[in-house]
């Protein structure tokens, strides 16, 4: 499925079309008869060109079992299992980083700042940043401010 994703980004968007289809379907998604060209037509004005990834529809994941189904709720889409855990532990050491240079910091700053820092690598969910949060407080990396429950301390 990914590397479906990933070959669609090349053909479907008018934008960046840098390969070309010949296919007797009509449907965008690649088959195995599907013939690639290089687009010698293909300009850019940019030298380093950034190809957007395609989302793939519901229809063309097919989900079944638990790796479907995410636990931290990023908008229906597949992820495997093991991804989803590496980026657990990556959203975990994002929030010790940031804790461990401010010391104290409010949920909202925090949440905005692991976001600026993890969107290079995904787009977190902010329920996913409060699920590492919490599980840095049952850990004790982290305490909640005894003052303002909304604030976060930076503990090891």
């Amino acid at each position: 499925a990914e590397i479906k994703r990933h070959l669609m980004s090349l053909y479907v968007n008018p934008r960046v079309r840098v390969l070309l289809r010949e296919s007797p379907r009509e449907s965008k998604e690649p088959a195995a008869g599907d013939i690639f060209r290089v687009n010698t037509q293909f300009e850019s004005r940019v030298r380093n060109l950034k190809v957007p990834l395609i989302a793939l529809t519901s229809s063309s994941n097919n989900r079944d079992g638990p790796a479907g189904s995410s636990s931290s709720g990023n908008g229906g889409s597949a992820i495997p299992q093991a991804v989803e855990e590496d980026r657990k532990h990556i959203v975990e050491a994002v929030l010790v980083r940031i804790m461990k240079s401010r010391k104290q910091m409010d949920h909202n700053s925090l949440v905005v700042e692991a976001t600026k820092q993890l969107s290079q690598r995904f787009q977190p969910t902010p329920q996913l940043i409060k699920q590492r949060i919490e599980h840095l407080i049952e850990r004790e990396f982290l305490e909640r401010c005894p003052h303002d429950h909304k604030t976060y301390n930076y503990l090891a």
